[in-house]
């Protein structure tokens, strides 16, 4: 791995392998409010939602859009990574496209280039949308995403139920994540038809519980000390500061003590001699027995 990190003087500094098994701080891209909590090592910080920004003036005709959407606004964006016209079966988008021309509320649709297909009135389409500023707009209702680690914590930043479409990677999991919490739903890439389109987007606009749940996501996830830049920052000069001081003694342990394989193999063969202690005594015994009966019958 060296051979692909060489620079001048490279060959002072430690391995690669070594640098990465011998972290000072490791800060992670999630929070609790939308994952499942499990034990994490001093060093392991978490501080999701670095790339947040406070809202911004939306531009002037998309504000209008959004301002004059009675009904509420859904926001449909997959990603810059997926492109509609290429990556989706014409039916799957004609499938939205119906879907969407039945809705009250006004659609935002984010479509890769400019050869935008033919849709309803209520349905506006751009190549780029300013997504936090327009998830942040009071009448925000739905956000239709693939799943993005950034896309699910700005959407529960603010609160806004959630329909993912999971492609690939981490997606998935971040989508189960915010069914588990209680604020989305999951439809996946085979069975994207009109009629099960149709249902997640009535069932999550319809169905109080899901803004309900997304609203206690929001104030759990912004219910801490600092802003997560300010935390990053502050972890990295402490550290700076006190060294390896957050670091567990298991980082430099070899696997068979982390894993207390020592203390296994010794209660392993604790056992093991009891059993074959033990075993000798009952043949002893047993033998001693059958010798003493057979002394018995002889002497009758």
């Amino acid at each position: 791995m060296d051979k692909y990190f060489n620079y001048t003087g490279w060959e002072d500094r430690p391995s690669i392998l070594h640098l990465l098994s011998d972290q000072a701080l490791f800060l992670v891209n999630s929070h609790h409010s939308i994952g499942y909590n499990f034990p994490r090592a001093p060093h392991v910080k978490e501080v999701g939602g670095l790339k947040l920004h406070e809202p911004r003036p939306l531009p002037k005709v998309l504000k209008q859009i959004m301002d004059d959407a009675q009904e509420g606004v859904v926001y449909f964006n997959l990603g810059s990574n997926i492109n509609m016209a290429e990556d989706l079966p014409k039916e799957v988008l004609d499938a939205f496209i119906k879907v969407f021309s039945k809705l009250k509320q006004k659609v935002l649709w984010k479509w890769a280039g400019k050869n935008y297909p033919p849709v309803t009135s209520n349905v506006y389409m751009l190549d780029w949308f300013p997504q936090q500023d327009v998830l942040a707009h009071n009448n925000m209702k739905l956000y239709i995403t693939h799943g993005g680690q950034s896309s699910t914590l700005e959407a529960v930043n603010y609160g806004i139920p959630i329909i993912g479409i999971p492609f690939f990677c981490d997606q998935r999991r971040n989508i189960r994540k915010i069914t588990t919490a209680g604020f989305g739903q999951l439809l996946d890439l085979d069975n994207l038809t009109e009629s099960s389109i149709a249902w997640a987007i009535d069932e999550v606009l319809n169905n109080e519980r899901y803004k309900q749940q997304a609203i206690r996501s929001q104030r759990i996830f912004q219910d801490r000390p600092m802003k997560p830049v300010e935390e990053a920052v502050y972890w990295i000069e402490y550290v700076l500061k006190h060294g390896n001081i957050l670091q567990p003694a298991s980082v430099h342990m070899p696997l068979y003590q982390l894993l207390l394989l020592d203390v296994l193999g010794s209660i392993a063969a604790g056992i093991f001699l009891i059993a074959f202690i033990a075993k000798k005594l009952f043949r002893a015994i047993t033998t001693h027995l059958g010798r003493s009966k057979s002394e018995k019958i002889k002497q009758k």
